[in-house]
């Protein structure tokens, strides 16, 4: 495992089709392309050992992928960290992200700019607006986050009801206390606190102060 690769700055976009044609420019270290996939570097990159793109692959300036991250179908904005051990799958992120370690975006999700998704965070079919922070342990399943949302550890989003996935809006600004549940169709408005251990199942007013607690029957 190489824990201290040097970047490595592509002068102008560079196309990779194989893993062995990357490894020769990277290091014998360098990531793996599985068959048929592809990867564009846009600028420079710094790639650790046992990092794997398949599909189509776009990487931007100055992008760190930390060990064992898996990128498929992604596309990657400048300045981003990817850090160990992250899976992210038909997603595109934004400038400046921080995603990571171990965490899982896929199926279409869409992440602005300088947002953290952090260890144990997985979002699908979603999207998040810039300065979104998610750092640990959350699910975020069919929902719009709008910038700067700070949501806690422990949050999920419910996006299944009878069956169907409903779709969730949460406003800007708003913040979502640890372990609350989100029940879809829900719609938070902005500025909003919603206090921890919440159950969210009506709509939250613009900067209102929720706490709704469970039942303990």
């Amino acid at each position: 495992m190489v824990a201290d690769m040097e970047k490595f700055r592509f002068a102008s976009p560079t196309v990779f089709t194989s893993g062995e044609e990357l490894k020769r420019v990277l290091g014998p270290d360098g990531p793996v392309i599985d068959p048929g996939g592809s990867v564009l570097f846009r600028g420079a990159v710094t790639v650790m050992a046992g990092v794997r793109f398949r599909g189509s692959c776009v990487i931007g300036d100055d992008v760190v992928i930390d060990v064992g991250a898996v990128l498929e179908d992604a596309e990657i904005g400048d300045a981003c960290t990817i850090r160990p051990y992250s899976l992210i799958t038909g997603s595109r992120l934004g400038r400046a992200n921080i995603a990571g370690p171990f965490c899982f975006l896929r199926d279409r999700t869409m992440v602005g700019d300088g947002c953290i998704v952090g260890t144990h965070v997985e979002i699908a079919r979603s999207r998040l607006g810039d300065g979104v922070k998610v750092s640990h342990q959350a699910f975020i399943g069919d929902a719009d986050l709008g910038d700067g949302v700070i949501v806690g550890a422990g949050v999920v989003f419910c996006n299944y009801d009878k069956g169907e996935r409903r779709h969730s809006a949460v406003g800007e600004r708003a913040v979502i206390g640890s372990g609350t549940m989100v029940v879809a169709p829900a719609r938070i408005g902005r500025d909003a606190v919603i206090g921890a251990g919440s159950v969210v199942t009506r709509p939250v007013p613009e900067g209102a102060r929720v706490i709704q607690r469970r039942s303990s029957t």
